[in-house]
């Protein structure tokens, strides 16, 4: 299960935490626009000094090092003595500074802020349903969804806030979702098999999707690419960063875990969801999409009832398939621990969970941080197993500060 862009809001600004303190052990075992830019008097465009800030790195603590300007990274402009940024809709303090690099002289074509239609990928020996939006020559950034989720799932206006910062961004249907292949001759794996994790009898691993995720970027003629994923889409980008991190920027994994039994496990609430038979009728799916969400979602914003339904039944109407994502949980649990492997990476890398998360449990996302060296934790408070509306500007910046970390020879890396 992933992030449905279920809109929320709180009174005051959403709180977002670094965390240091991760646990030792765990006792549970289970399972405004870029280009049309703001001025200054003189009518030219405000550069900003860079400056370094004190940000709690997960296990160091200790001042981190200045940012690298954002390569190749729209952002928004800051006129001298202004103290806001826009961000979407959105007017609020800025809590960093950066270089400013424009997408054009010419202004930002809002065009970009819309996908373009769906099209199918060869990728992998299988194909993905994609979609682009954004400046085609920007850096490349690939947005992952999670167990039984849909590409659109990642809600075009938070596409359109990635856009805006320059990215090229491409989000798809992994295997056995949505209008991507399905492995129908698979059939649905035992339960025995699903859950403790039987390798044998898998159809696919993850490391399968982080494959199908490479050959959508050989497709497009992405030799390296930002990776986002989001609850399961988070284990494929690590998984990704494993196996080719050669061609990984950055990754951003959300509301994720490591694979580890130790952690990340859901809460016994979710057990009566994830075991449950799925059902085949449209309007009992979208019913079940909802009970689902109004358990797990974020309690400190609220939950935006008809925006879950409406894209409920869009999924079901491009491809539902129960047994598919029996298939990709099965992918799930016997893909293994990618603890030790983590700890060998070496890419700019962004850990996001909520405090309130039900379905992969808080201390999943303070693994997958500690794993990772250099990596860097926010943990949301009020945040479930989604994410809200009113958190879209803060994850942005995010994603977009990682990237900027990342080394400069991955971004001069030519097309394949």
């Amino acid at each position: 299960m992933a992030g449905w862009w279920c809109s929320r809001s709180s009174v005051g600004s959403p709180a977002i935490d670094c965390y240091l303190d991760v646990a030792d052990r765990f006792t549970q075992l289970f399972e405004g626009r870029p280009g049309a830019v703001e001025r200054g008097a003189d009518g030219k465009v405000a550069q900003l000094d860079h400056v370094a800030e004190e940000d709690e790195a997960v296990g160091t603590g200790e001042l981190l090092e200045q940012h690298a300007p954002h390569r190749g990274v729209a952002q928004h402009v800051l006129v001298a003595g202004d103290a806001e940024v826009q961000v979407g809709e959105d007017r609020r303090p800025h809590p960093r500074e950066y270089d400013v690099w424009l997408v054009s002289q010419g202004g930002y074509d809002l065009r970009m802020q819309r996908f373009g239609d769906e099209q199918l990928a060869p990728a992998n020996g299988v194909e993905l349903c994609f979609q682009e939006m954004g400046d085609p020559d920007g850096e490349p950034l690939l947005l992952v969804m999670g167990l039984a989720t849909q590409m659109i799932a990642w809600d075009e206006g938070f596409c359109g806030m990635l856009a805006e910062r320059g990215f090229r961004v491409v989000r798809f249907d992994n295997r056995d979702i949505g209008r991507s292949t399905k492995f129908k001759a698979a059939g649905l794996p035992g339960k025995l098999d699903l859950f403790v994790g039987r390798r044998g009898t898998a159809p696919y691993l993850l490391r399968d999707m982080a494959a199908d995720t490479f050959g959508l970027m050989d497709h497009l003629g992405i030799e390296s690419a930002h990776l986002v994923g989001a609850s399961m889409g988070g284990m494929i980008v690590q998984t990704a960063a494993i196996e080719r991190p050669e061609r990984v920027r950055s990754l951003t994994s959300i509301m994720s875990t490591t694979g580890s039994r130790r952690v990340g496990h859901p809460s016994y609430k979710t057990f009566g969801l994830l075991l449950g038979n799925p059902p085949r009728e449209r309007e009992a799916a979208i019913e079940r999409v909802v009970k689902t969400f109004k358990l797990i979602g974020s309690p400190g914003y609220p939950f935006e009832e008809e925006r879950v339904r409406e894209i409920a039944g869009r999924s079901f109407d491009r491809g539902h398939s129960e047994a598919g994502i029996a298939r990709q949980l099965h992918a799930i649990t016997a893909s293994g621990d990618r603890t030790p492997a983590l700890r060998q990476l070496d890419v700019p890398a962004l850990v996001i969970h909520g405090r309130r998360d039900l379905l992969v449990n808080p201390s999943g996302g303070r693994a997958t941080a500690k794993a990772i060296p250099g990596a860097r934790l926010r943990m949301v408070d009020g945040m479930g197993h989604d994410l809200p509306r009113a958190l879209w500007p803060d994850f942005v910046e995010e994603i977009a500060a990682n990237a900027a970390r990342a080394p400069q020879a991955s971004l001069a890396a030519q097309p394949v």
